[in-house]
């Protein structure tokens, strides 16, 4: 159940209602003990803004097509872990980089993907997610998106 949706750079669904966004207007949702603020910029993107009851806060850009274009965590990336279940995995591809790290790319089924890059300890310092992924901020752990009929 998704119950705010940006489904093109003016319209917006929420609690089965469809509006369409003013440029520059603030506007507030509260969600499942979250607040939403979201507001249509001039050059079309949408700023959303999360904030839970404990205060912490996460920050996403959305642009014309409804994609996540920037990502503001509330921690450290370094602190999150990238939750693939084994079921989704293809195929792994690791490369060791001059630096010490690794880039990892992960096919996953129904044309997904995963790209990410850890430091030498492990600790995740870049990602990419092709076909949507769930963020759990309280717990961080990243989840690629799974089409919901195959979900168990």
């Amino acid at each position: 159940k998704i119950p705010l949706v940006f489904f093109n750079k003016f319209r917006v669904k929420y609690n089965n209602k469809e509006h369409t966004l003013e440029e520059g207007k603030l506007y507030s949702v509260p969600l499942d003990n979250i607040t939403v603020d979201y507001m249509l910029m001039s050059n079309g993107s949408v700023h959303v803004d999360y904030t839970a009851p404990d205060g912490i806060k996460w920050y996403y850009i959305l642009d014309k097509e409804g994609n996540v274009k920037d990502v503001k965590f509330p921690y450290k990336l370094e602190e999150f872990t990238i939750d693939i279940p084994e079921e989704l995995e293809l195929r792994r591809e690791t490369t060791s980089l001059k630096n010490g790290f690794q880039k990892i790319h992960v096919d996953l089924k129904w044309n997904k993907s995963v790209d990410m890059i850890v430091d030498a300890q492990g600790k995740l310092r870049q990602f990419s997610v092709e076909g949507g992924a769930f963020i759990n901020h309280r717990d961080k752990i990243i989840t690629p998106i799974v089409p919901e009929k195959f979900r168990q």
